[in-house]
């Protein structure tokens, strides 16, 4: 209250934090009772459940986390480089999960974007729809699914009419948003290095079975995104 505010509780995560923290009141934790819940996701592709109200117990507080992949290291030079041709100097030093997750609270769901490099020393990066039990971090029976799908276009980075999308090229920013039982997901580029365009992606929340896709700049010649510096 405005008597006593301050700081209760510090947690310390394996990455830097650009999502919101979400909270579910009154979750029922396997094992662990039931407690008042802060879930946050970080860029080393983790996401934490933790005690919103103590730090006491044998893990701190701390009432599940999974890792979801392997996180792209910003210095790669391979995406972002507009700015900087040997890294991306926005999010640094990694990239994992930047846009905030939403939770469905009648199914006790956390849907989260998660960017990761597919193998080490190559250059395949992939974009994943998670859906996680909120009680205990594990993967709900149809997830996850990796983001894909093209539309028609002639633009930069098309083949053959087709504008297909391109993980390594996209950021996805925006936070998570469930409307109508669709679970809608925003990618732009990486700090206006081209090719990059808008995509928007709907999915049913129950399954992620993909229900609709719109590019903003399907026709978009390389003359639209400007000379870089």
């Amino acid at each position: 209250n405005t008597n006593n505010f301050g700081l209760l509780i510090k947690y310390v995560t394996d990455g830097y934090i650009y999502t919101q923290p979400l909270y579910v009141p009154n979750v029922a934790i396997p094992g662990q009772g039931t407690h008042n819940v802060i879930y946050v996701a970080s860029e080393h592709d983790t996401v934490y459940a933790f005690d919103a109200d103590s730090s006491a117990g044998a893990n701190g507080g701390l009432l599940w986390k999974t890792n979801l992949g392997i996180s792209a290291l910003s210095a790669n030079g391979e995406f972002g480089t507009r700015y900087c041709i040997t890294c991306y100097p926005d999010i640094i030093p990694e990239v994992g999960i930047t846009g905030t997750p939403v939770i469905d609270p009648v199914s006790g769901t956390l849907y989260v974007n998660v960017a990761t490099r597919e193998i080490s020393g190559t250059t395949n990066y992939a974009h994943r729809i998670h859906a996680l039990n909120i009680t205990n971090g594990t993967e709900q029976p149809f997830s996850p699914v990796v983001v894909s799908g093209s539309v028609p276009g002639a633009g930069v980075d098309s083949v053959g009419g087709v504008m297909t999308f391109n993980g390594k090229q996209a950021n996805q920013r925006p936070a998570l948003t469930l409307a109508g039982g669709i679970l809608y997901v925003a990618y732009a580029g990486y700090a206006d290095t081209d090719p990059y365009h808008g995509w928007l992606f709907g999915y049913n929340a129950t399954n992620l079975v993909r229900v609709s896709i719109f590019n903003t700049t399907p026709n978009a010649s390389i003359g639209a995104f400007g000379t870089h510096t």
